[in-house]
């Protein structure tokens, strides 16, 4: 990995190539998440700059980042179809926080609970 780092300093392609070379070596093993979310954040260095750049922070929507960039970051680290273990992207405020946070203020309250964007399932 240390290689892969320093290479991406100056070549952004050969270190994306070597992440895929790392990925063929790594194949089906758990070490082989690392490789596909390091090819995949250094692609997207690549070809989209813009959205991890502070300076463009604006222009993009929160939707943006979760689909560009965390649903496949999540998915990759959490997912485990063996253990059935499952991410789903909703935008949801739970019963159960909106009562707890009722249950927390005074009888005639009719406060929302937290939402949600993500939600790992077992």
């Amino acid at each position: 990995m240390k290689n892969i780092e320093s290479l991406a300093m100056t070549d952004i392609k050969a270190a994306y190539c070597e992440c895929l070379n790392s990925q063929i070596t790594y194949a089906m093993t758990e070490d082989e998440g690392y490789f596909e979310i390091y090819a995949f954040l250094l692609k997207i260095l690549k070809e989209k700059p813009n959205i991890l750049n502070s300076a463009s922070k604006e222009k993009f929507a929160k939707g943006d980042y979760v689909v560009t960039l965390w649903s496949r970051i999540f998915s990759t680290v959490f997912e485990d179809r063996s253990e059935n273990l499952f991410c789903t992207w909703t935008d949801t405020v739970p019963e159960g926080s909106s009562a707890e946070k009722r249950s927390s203020q005074d009888a005639s309250s009719t406060a929302i609970g937290d939402k949600i964007d993500l939600r790992i399932w077992i």
